[in-house]
């Protein structure tokens, strides 16, 4: 049994009853959770007031695991067991759920981007790709990038070798060790403006794919999984272990193309 510090940032203190059920209550049968609420105004600090508090009890030998889960994420019950356990059967330190976001676009939350540019240059992974029976169920970036090669024409893209794998922290499961140096792992958020067509446009890399970035680089083994069936809550609840929308990120796949046409500033 390991003992898990456990998140979840909301910038008013308010939480969907559906995630209140699995936060407070049916977060695992297996582990000791330790569930604590960050509630200021701002995402990013809620995320690393949290990350400390796990860093700190880590340190001291009083956790094992840090979890984080969004206010507006439900995951099935017992999740942080599951996730657990995938993260254990692929030797893994970061283990994300897959989430769809909230549109009627069936784009998730988990992306992937040029190796040289995780800010501008990324192309989200949809729930009609990730749900077709080819696509691995758990995967890193590589194990992405080659089912995305080898899918049905109407789903395929051409992945290059060495792109990034970006992963939502909205439900997730960290096994603390010797990667979690807080000076180069934490959230953050990046953003840059680019000219695009005679117009200005902000790019912006998330505080979950900064953390998970900068994870990978401090050589954590990071991965992303759809074992866990999650409802991201708005107008209405959108899951993640259905195909629908979009079967492409075509906005991305745009970008990606605009960017690449763009010539390199001197």
């Amino acid at each position: 049994m390991a003992t898990v510090l456990l998140g979840c940032p909301t910038h008013d203190g308010r939480v969907f009853d559906g995630c209140a059920n699995v936060f407070y209550r049916n977060a695992s049968q297996h582990h000791r959770v330790e569930p604590f609420v960050a509630t200021f105004s701002l995402l990013t600090a809620n995320c690393n007031i949290l990350w400390a508090m796990a860093l700190n009890s880590y340190e001291a030998k009083q956790v094992d695991w840090f979890a984080l889960i969004h206010s507006d994420v439900q995951p099935e019950e017992f999740w942080i067991d599951k996730l657990i356990a995938e993260a254990d059967a692929h030797g893994a330190d970061v283990m994300s759920a897959v989430i769809a976001i909230k549109n009627d676009r069936g784009l998730t939350s988990t992306a992937i981007s040029d190796p040289n540019d995780d800010c501008g240059k990324f192309i989200r992974v949809t729930t009609s790709q990730v749900r077709h029976p080819s696509f691995p169920v758990t995967f890193d970036g590589d194990m992405a990038v080659q089912a995305l090669r080898s899918l049905p024409a109407n789903l395929r893209i051409q992945a290059p070798a060495g792109a990034r794998l970006l992963c939502n922290t909205g439900c997730i499961v960290c096994r603390l060790g010797p990667w979690c140096d807080p000076r180069k792992v934490y959230f953050d958020e990046v953003t840059r403006f680019e000219r695009i067509n005679n117009q200005w446009k902000p790019f912006i890399r998330s505080e979950d794919w900064f953390f998970t970035g900068q994870a990978v680089a401090a050589g954590a083994k990071v991965m992303a999984t759809t074992t866990l069936k999650v409802l991201h809550h708005g107008l209405t609840p959108f899951p993640n272990d259905q195909s629908w929308g979009s079967p492409l990120d075509e906005e991305g796949l745009a970008q990606w193309d605009a960017l690449s046409k763009k010539p390199s500033s001197t």
